[in-house]
């Protein structure tokens, strides 16, 4: 059933998570900060091959300064900030560093005007090029009269770039849909030209989180497919799809178990595929997991999307897996947040609140170590994970609708951890540059002298480089 004439707004990210949860979750208390605010945040360690030591650490937030000064704090360097869009809501969900040493990002956009050029009705997929100072170069809107999100993009060998992400609509820049909302990929030409769309999909609600290029022009999408006739595990599990660069399917792979599985995020890796999301199953390729509680779920697969190996992180309780990203030694560093204490967690997390979890995932599918930040009400989520340059491990996020950096070296130290001060500027996408600053692309309704704001939440894109980065070396 085509769902043209639906215009329902998309979850968050966030939200999109938390759904999945099952227990009697209560919203935590909101942090109220000043400019010169220091709250404190208790980080248990333990690494994996002694257990029973943990290391307590107090880490202190800074909260950014925005009252006098376009600088986040004494901690970090703001180089420049951007909003980009129109007078609707604007947010990102995937930044990427290009080529030429400019930016890609994307998301979604509900705004025509201002730094959008077209909407097609409702939320519209959109695709942003900028040069390395921030300054938009071009932007192109994919979309038809229902709603079109963007989640992931990668550059292609050709200079061009393609997303992954999903539509409810079936005109516009589509021909059809198969069912409430079809799997989006798109490419666009390096000038930003639509060159073509294509959906996949069964009746259900499917869509597409990541997308790579293979070496001779092919496609692998990674994504969530639910009520699927044929190879079907359960509600919804986890998908690969391959096309060549004709957009003809090679081959289909419905990985999960009995229940709901759904995929948060995926790398490619050089076995294959590394798929991260979260599972309520108990059979299948999600087997192991605690029943009907939510745990994240980790599969790695060789280039055909064949099963290699399954993991499922967590204990008794709710354990969602929220950021993901592949490291040198291809394994897999992993933000979620924990509502257990045993399990994995066992001897590790003695708290019993909702906490932020951190742990590193060998490429053989066994936890290396982990790190849980007791963050004492502050709603702290990971958006983004990354190993840096340096050797250290970077989590960009959210804590009480403000956006948030923490630097860690394995999981026994933090270098910094910078809280910005303004309600209602979350971070949603981090990318690490060269020179080791970092860029964070929000969802913000940022004003002031420094900045304007188009209307009501924009792409907030902000570089910074923190001060003094070297006391863990």
């Amino acid at each position: 059933m085509c769902s043209c004439d639906r215009h329902t707004t998309q979850p968050t990210f966030d939200e999109q998570n938390i759904q999945l949860m099952k227990s009697q979750t209560t919203i935590l208390p909101e942090l109220i900060l000043s400019a010169a605010t220091l709250s404190e945040v208790s980080i248990f360690s333990s690494k994996i091959l002694t257990p029973f030591i943990m290391h307590r650490i107090i880490i202190m937030f800074v909260s950014f300064l925005f009252i006098d000064n376009p600088c986040f704090s004494q901690n970090a360097n703001v180089q420049w900030q951007q909003a980009l869009g129109g007078s609707d809501y604007d947010e990102p969900a995937a930044i990427i560093q290009s080529h030429d040493g400019g930016l890609v990002a994307t998301g979604f956009t509900f705004s025509s005007e201002g730094d959008v050029t077209k909407n097609y009705g409702g939320a519209d997929a959109w695709i942003l090029k900028m040069d390395g100072e921030g300054h938009l170069q071009w932007q192109v809107t994919v979309g038809g009269s229902a709603d079109d999100y963007a989640y992931g993009i990668t550059e292609t060998m050709d200079g061009g770039f393609v997303i992954a992400g999903e539509t409810k609509s079936c005109e516009g820049n589509f021909s059809s849909n198969h069912g409430f909302s079809d799997g989006l990929i798109a490419k666009v030409d390096s000038h930003g030209k639509l060159l073509w769309t294509k959906l996949f999909g069964s009746p259900g609600n499917d869509q597409f989180n990541a997308v790579f290029e293979n070496a001779d022009g092919s496609l692998v999408a990674a994504g969530t497919v639910a009520c699927h006739e044929n190879d079907k595990k359960g509600v919804a599990d986890f998908w690969l799809l391959k096309i060549n660069a004709d957009q003809t399917v090679l081959w289909s792979r419905h990985l999960g178990g009995d229940a709901n599985d759904r995929l948060i995020g995926a790398m490619k890796s050089n076995n294959g595929y590394m798929l991260c999301g979260n599972t309520i199953s108990s059979k299948g390729n999600a087997a192991a997991g605690y029943y009907r509680k939510t745990n994240g779920l980790i599969i790695s697969t060789n280039a055909e999307g064949n099963v290699l190996w399954k993991k499922t992180i967590g204990g008794s309780n709710d354990d969602v897996i929220t950021a993901c990203s592949l490291t040198i030694d291809q394994g897999c560093l992993i933000g979620a947040i924990t509502d257990s204490n045993d399990g994995m967690l066992y001897s590790f997390k003695q708290s019993s609140n909702i906490d932020c979890w951190l742990l590193k995932i060998s490429a053989i599918g066994v936890m290396e170590w982990q790190t849980v930040v007791f963050d004492e009400g502050q709603d702290l989520v990971a958006n983004t994970v990354l190993e840096t340059i340096d050797g250290g491990y970077f989590l960009g996020g959210t804590a009480s609708q403000r956006s948030v950096m923490m630097k860690f070296f394995q999981n026994r130290l933090m270098d910094w951890a910078l809280l910005g001060d303004r309600k209602k500027e979350t971070g949603k996408a981090f990318v690490e540059m060269p020179d080791s600053s970092f860029i964070m692309a929000a969802a913000g309704f940022t004003s002031d002298n420094y900045i304007r704001n188009n209307g009501f939440e924009d792409f907030y894109m902000v570089k910074m480089k923190p001060v003094n980065d070297n006391s863990y070396k």
